[in-house]
């Protein structure tokens, strides 16, 4: 899944109107985004196999420092705890912020298993492994992440106003880029190695945060 974890982050923006829209997105792609050197460094494997499920043909072979369920917890009581109690200043209520943190890296997980077919561990490889397995249904998959995705972006345009004009049309063009980078994952050729899905989540998805963060800048809260 790929939008549908922004549009958990999109909704999450809504119970904080301070938080920074960066963070929530690089929340909810934290795992990923630790998951890119772990694939280049070897730690992880994922391999691709054309024809695997109808929406992706990535073979998750060996991923439980990212992706198994004990992973998951201990990634969201990482952010959790680094956010609570790390000595910065902050104009935020730092356990709330926090807690939205930690909630936004274990949403991932959440989807995820809707998705994945049984590949997700419960601790090591060898463990029991979850998975749902949409993604053997490509187009109840693509409109399950769109549905996520669109409900995000509704509750945060609702609860959110345009500063000026790039708040008012910055969102939707960014919203639309992310569409069309969705369906090129769903329906396009697949990577042509594990080393490029490597340096393509560790350097996109920091970007696609620092875009968030920027546009979110020109699209405030209504209640501040």
């Amino acid at each position: 899944m790929f939008i549908g974890h922004y549009g958990v982050a999109l909704a999450l923006k809504k119970a904080d109107t301070k938080i920074s829209l960066g963070w929530l997105f690089v929340a909810t792609q934290l795992v990923d985004i630790v998951w890119g050197p772990l694939i280049l460094l070897g730690l992880e494997q994922v391999e691709i196999v054309p024809g695997l499920t109808q929406s992706s043909p990535l073979d998750f072979v060996h991923y439980p420092y990212t992706h198994s369920l004990l992973a998951f917890l201990v990634w969201s009581l990482a952010a959790y705890l680094v956010v609570r109690f790390l000595p910065i200043k902050t104009a935020l209520t730092k356990g709330k912020v926090a807690l939205l943190l930690g909630v936004a890296v274990f949403s991932h997980f959440v989807l995820d298993l809707l998705v994945h077919r049984p590949d997700l561990p419960l601790a090591g490889t060898e463990s029991a492994k979850m998975g749902l397995g949409l993604w053997d249904h490509i187009w109840a998959a693509y409109l399950l992440e769109l549905a996520i995705f669109l409900i995000g972006l509704t509750i945060y345009m609702k609860s959110s106003r345009a500063a000026d004009k790039l708040g008012q049309i910055g969102w939707p063009l960014f919203a639309l880029f992310l569409l069309v980078m969705n369906a090129v994952n769903l329906w396009g050729p697949p990577p042509p190695s594990a080393q490029t899905i490597g340096w393509s989540v560790l350097i996109s998805y920091p970007l696609l945060a620092l875009v968030a963060h920027w546009l979110g800048k020109h699209r405030p809260s209504v209640s501040t």
